[in-house]
């Protein structure tokens, strides 16, 4: 995958409006724009964290094919916690506790 364009999933801010007015939006790619904000600062700020919380790239849009890295946060593939398997129903590294009345 090449280094110089969002990757599915990415965060990617754009801006949008007139030079007098400008404003930002957010999407995540593929997509349409899920936020709007007034200012750069803000649109960043609030990407910043979306991106960061799901583990993904933060891109800015200069145009329709003009991309620029603003931060990486995708890293590794998360591995997921593997549960050990329990006969008994007893927490993996505990010994099982035996029944009442039984030794």
């Amino acid at each position: 995958m090449p280094n110089d364009i969002p990757e599915t999933g990415d965060v990617v801010i754009h801006g949008s409006g007139s030079d007098t007015t400008p404003s930002f939006a957010i999407c995540a790619v593929p997509g349409p724009d899920q936020f709007g904000c007034a200012t750069r600062g803000e649109a960043e700020r609030m990407a910043r964290s979306c991106a960061r919380r799901s583990g993904v790239d933060l891109w800015f849009s200069e145009g329709p094919s003009v991309f620029t890295l603003l931060a990486r946060f995708r890293g590794p593939a998360r591995q997921q916690r593997q549960r050990t398997p329990s006969t008994d129903g007893a927490l993996a590294g505990r010994r099982p506790t035996p029944a009442r009345g039984t030794s």
